[in-house]
This record gives C-alpha cells, structure tokens and sequence, in this order.
C-alpha cells in the first residue's frame, strides 16, 4: 500500500480512503488553467505533487501537451509520470469541453466528436492507463469531473449534458468492478454548478461568469474530499453548489 494512504476502512461494500497527502502523486488532465490550475495549487499545498497536462502549450513549466482524445497521448502521459515518480495515488481527470449553445440539429459532427471524445473518451483512457499501476499498488483515488448538467439539464447543450451523464455511468461501472475485485481503490465524480472560469465567460459572458462559483473554493472542497473530509462512498457524485457540498449522492445498490 502506498505511504500517503494511511487508513482503509470498508463499510458495505464502499471502502472509504483516509488520504494524508504529504508525499502523494496526483495526475490532472486540463491542468493549466480554472479548476485544473486551482486543483493543482490546492494539492501542492496539501503537500502533494502534482504533474499536469493541457492540451495546448502552456506558459508554465512541467505542463505536458497531451490532447485527450488521443489515447497513446495519455498512455505516454501516464506511463512518464509513473516512470519520474514510481506510484500514482490520485487521477483527476479535469479536462472538458462544450460546444456553444445550439440545438441538436445545428451541431456539427465534428462538434459532436470532440465532445464525446474530450468528456468520455479522455478519461476512459486516462482509467484504462492508470488502474494497473493502481492494482499493483494495492490503493489509488479515481476522480472525474462532471457538472450539475449531468443531472439537471440545460437546455441548447444536448451534447455536453450527454457526457457528463456518462461521466456518472463509468464512475459508478468502474467503483462497482473494484468493490468485485476487493481493490480499495476508489472512485467518484464530482459535480459543480457554474464555475467562474474562461470556458463559462465565452459562453454566457463575463458577466454571468463573475457570479459563480470561485474555482479555488471549489478546489479546496475537491481536494477535502480526497482528504476524507467528508466522508466518500465508492461510486458517489459529489455536488459542488454555492462554494459547498451541497449533496453526495450515492450510487444504487
């Protein structure tokens, strides 16, 4: 078991990581700017180290250009990550996308595609590359970033909504084959509502971005549940409104 994670604690079938994260490894896709970036300084603060990617050029070091979508970018991502630092305690796969609004029938298919494949497909791969090293190492934490509009639609955004549901059916699919395998390996999503970030300006304005959620209050919530503050079930989507937890919502039995 790794050195950060001090403490397993099964209830049911949901083991529960208590995570001390001095000296732990996290990885963060879409790490360069808005809650990647304020997740990375929260995780440092906490003691962790943190290695990033973006998927373009960033003017900080140590930001690796990794598009998502392409899954031999991750797996050298993954594997040179592992390679420099030996484990990997934490993913967070941080990395989205969304199309402007419009109805279905006006969306190009191109539009299409790089939704489903920056939203879905990026952190399956980013899963599939990490859960070996993760087995080996008998511990990990999984999280994926979803949205309130995995749970309560908005309208003009058919596709993103569509991914950030799946973001709740392979969380959910991957928790439920550790729990079968015995693994204390966890999983979850999270959820925020509106953040305050350069994505929510250009969609709905400066404007109506000022008035959301910071992304380092939301970050310090993040990186508390990796803490085990609250508590975490395996499988779980964290709601993320008004710069608080305002529901956990636990998988079905």
């Amino acid at each position: 078991m790794s050195s950060s994670h001090v403490l397993y604690r099964r209830r049911g079938n949901c083991y529960h990581d208590c995570m001390n994260l001095s000296g732990a490894v996290a990885v963060i896709t879409g790490g360069s700017r808005g809650l990647g970036l304020e997740l990375r300084l929260a995780l440092e603060k906490a003691g962790a180290t943190t290695i990033a990617c973006a998927s373009h050029p960033s003017k900080e070091s140590g930001i690796a250009v990794v598009d998502v979508r392409k899954q031999s970018e991750v797996k050298a991502f993954v594997e040179e990550a592992h390679r420099k630092y030996g484990k990997i305690d934490i993913l967070i796969n941080n990395a989205g996308w969304v199309e402007q609004m419009q109805s279905i029938d006006s969306i190009s298919p191109e539009d299409i595609d790089r939704c489903i494949d920056t939203n879905v497909k990026g952190p399956l791969y980013a899963i599939r590359e990490v859960l070996p090293i993760m087995r080996k190492q008998q511990s990990g934490t999984i999280v994926t970033i979803g949205s309130r509009a995995g749970t309560f639609v908005h309208p003009g955004f058919p596709v993103y909504c569509a991914t950030k549901f799946a973001v709740r059916g392979f969380t959910e699919a991957v928790a439920k084959d550790m729990e079968e395998a015995s693994l204390p390996i966890r999983c979850f999503s999270v959820s925020p509502g509106g953040i305050d970030t350069v994505m929510r300006a250009s969609l709905f304005g400066e404007e109506d971005s000022k008035k959301q959620q910071s992304p380092s209050a939301v970050a310090a919530l993040i990186v508390g549940c990796l803490q085990d503050h609250p508590v975490i079930p395996n499988g779980a989507d964290v709601h993320i409104t008004s710069e608080k937890i305002s529901a956990i919502i636990q998988p079905k039995a």
